[in-house]
């Protein structure tokens, strides 16, 4: 059974901030922002983005990653 990668909170959203994060951290970030419920009493851009993530077809409703970018394989 393959392990869950945890993130560090802190370090994924600094790392957003910073534009350094690469499209399977940001699914991974926002999934765990979705399911706190952190997504949607962060600024807006934050929950714009969740929405368009959970649109795009990345992550369920519930923050459950559906799938990650087709560039980059989950480590």
């Amino acid at each position: 059974m393959a392990r869950r990668k945890t993130i560090n909170l802190n370090d994924a959203l600094f790392a957003f901030e910073n534009g350094t994060s690469t499209g399977t951290d940001i699914v991974r970030l926002f999934s765990r922002l979705i399911q706190s419920g952190l997504a949607w009493q962060l600024q807006g851009f934050y929950d714009r983005q969740a929405k368009w993530l959970i649109e795009s077809g990345y992550l369920a409703t519930s923050g459950k990653v559906l799938k990650y970018p087709k560039d980059e394989e989950e480590n």
